[in-house]
């Protein structure tokens, strides 16, 4: 073929892939900017009174996560939980509190963590109804969710099947493509790159063929067990990367604990709109506050999206409420916590420098606030960053591995297994902002079945707590 011939159909290549994107960009604006920014703080507040503000519980539920007892059939509710954190703590903890801050201003800490402190009610209804429906398999696992719920329950097996076909998407999406492309930009960014292969104007560099092959290699060797093979690595991996990331933000607290009076007063007064707290009210910062808090506090902590309930259901347990108690305990950690303690380090930071964090992107602003950590601070950042994303590989990998049950049946498990191997080998050569925009779109469209799934039975969840 005649290159002019190629040329043509490079350039209809990229028009098409510009359309789509901006297709589902505009999707995308009208699912998070329109429609769940209101919906899932309403089903959040819904759930707190239906539950008779089950977040008082929240210590109760720490205290039983604690019981790391193996007996019978399914996995501990420790492991249950660290499974379940380690699909939601992820590069978002990191990066994506540090754009909400870029784009939504200090304000935007606030918000993050009000959608999750509201979103540990929705997590406890949607885990409560999945444990409480759950059927036992022959080889004595769970299946339970809010496929199972809309199909068995409330008769709406159209809705239970998108709600998988979402599900399953969205696996592939932000929870494989994403994190082996974030892991591949952070090697990128601690190494020197060369392109080995250029294939229709896509370069292919030794450090995403690298990554690829890793990520395939220690992916095929921890999912091979399924959900009790990631709860094990999960058991150990989890906390200690929370425990890193929590002591580097803790230094740089008390680094620059002179400043935290004015990062607090910043991050209240922006997140009510005024430019100081004794100036006027600008509705632009709190619309974006708003905007860009509450959507990071939903997306990081997933209450409402149905995803922790697939592996919850597998917990060993007798009563529905302590394994939803304990799940629930999970938006605390990561939202509650880890994004509150990276959005308050990242202001503090910038104040104490005197960096306007308007004029750099959320990775930078992160690499910039840890690289304040003397000798090991570059460190933490890209090891935390690593281990968040391969723990959210292999969490999401059981949320996937479920739907694809449900759709193809038990059979299909060793075809998924493959598949996501060979996903997690391909995905560091996929543009990032195409991955972003359809996990994003996937991540919306899950979130709507399940909590019609919520919704609908929420009569029996306020009569059975315990």
């Amino acid at each position: 073929m005649p290159s002019s011939h190629i040329n043509v159909l490079k350039r209809l290549y990229v028009r098409r892939l510009f359309m789509f994107l901006q297709f589902f960009t505009y999707i995308n604006d009208f699912l998070w900017n329109n429609f769940l920014i209101i919906l899932l703080p309403a089903i959040h507040i819904y759930n707190t009174v239906k539950t008779g503000f089950v977040q008082k519980r929240l210590f109760k539920g720490i205290r039983l996560s604690m019981k790391r007892t193996d007996s019978g059939d399914g996995i501990s509710p420790f492991k249950a939980l660290t499974c379940t954190l380690a699909s939601t703590i992820g590069t978002g903890n990191i990066i994506g509190v540090g754009t909400a801050i870029v784009l939504g201003g200090p304000g935007a800490v606030f918000w993050c963590w009000i959608g999750g402190l509201l979103g540990i009610a929705t997590k406890y209804a949607e885990t409560y109804l999945a444990v409480k429906y759950r059927t036992k398999t022959k080889d004595g696992s769970y299946r339970g969710g809010a496929m199972y719920l809309l199909k068995n329950q409330l008769n709406m097996p159209i809705s239970a099947v998108l709600f998988s076909v979402f599900g399953l998407a969205a696996s592939f999406g932000i929870g494989c493509a994403v994190q082996t492309g974030a892991i591949s930009q952070t090697l990128k960014n601690c190494f020197s790159d060369t392109v080995l292969l250029s294939v229709s104007e896509i370069n292919i560099t030794a450090v995403e063929l690298f990554t690829g092959i890793a990520a395939g290699l220690l992916c095929s060797v921890s999912i091979i067990g399924g959900v009790k093979s990631v709860s094990k690595i999960s058991e150990i991996l989890v906390p200690a990367m929370a425990l890193l990331y929590t002591g580097g933000c803790l230094f740089l607290l008390f680094a620059n604990r002179h400043y935290l009076p004015d990062a607090f007063a910043s991050i209240l007064s922006e997140a009510f709109g005024f430019k100081s707290i004794a100036g006027g009210f600008t509705g632009a910062l709190f619309i974006n506050a708003c905007r860009y808090g509450i959507s990071k506090g939903l997306f990081s902590g997933e209450s409402g999206m149905g995803s922790a309930p697939l592996i919850s259901v597998e917990a060993q347990t007798d009563s529905p409420d302590t394994i939803a108690l304990i799940t629930s305990t999970g938006t605390f950690w990561d939202t509650g916590v880890l994004c509150f303690l990276t959005g308050l380090t990242a202001v503090t930071t910038a104040i104490a420098t005197g960096i306007d964090i308007s004029s750099v992107d959320g990775e930078a602003l992160m690499y910039f606030v840890f690289s304040k950590i003397p000798y090991a601070g570059k460190l933490i950042i890209v090891t935390c960053i690593l281990f968040f994303a391969f723990t959210t590989l292999l969490g999401w990998s059981c949320y996937g591995e479920k739907c694809c049950i449900f759709l193809f049946g038990e059979k299909s498990v060793g075809k998924f297994r493959y598949l996501w191997v060979i996903a997690s080998i391909i995905s560091p050569f996929v543009p990032m902002i195409f991955i972003w925009c359809l996990s994003d779109l996937f991540n919306g469209l899950m979130t709507i079945p399940n909590i019609v799934a919520v919704f609908l039975l929420s009569n029996d969840i306020k009569n059975n707590q315990i």
